[in-house]
């Protein structure tokens, strides 16, 4: 119930993000950045940023990036899930 009483929380993040969700007061956001790689060709950056807004500040856990399609790296993230049988994983999916 919403009130008035309490405090929001306010998080700021990036400007287009390319996928965003909230799983268990955890939110997980993706970005895609053209940048080149080593050899100097265009790539496609993946970035993945994982906050945990359950307490009074938004605290990062972590930011894990990787370039698409090179060496077996999965693509840009597009959804995730979590199995009740093992609620302490989530499960992203690429496309």
């Amino acid at each position: 119930m919403a009130s008035l009483h309490g405090h929001s929380k306010v998080l700021q993040v990036q400007n287009r993000p390319t996928w965003v969700e909230v799983i268990d007061g955890i939110v997980y956001i993706t970005y895609r950045f053209h940048v080149k790689n080593k050899a100097g060709k265009k790539a496609s950056l993946s970035v993945l940023e994982v906050l945990d807004v359950t307490g009074q500040e938004p605290k990062m856990f972590g930011e894990y990036e990787w370039e698409e399609n090179a060496d077996g790296h999965p693509g840009q993230v597009t959804s995730a899930c979590v199995v009740p049988a093992h609620r302490e994983y989530v499960f992203l999916g690429h496309e």
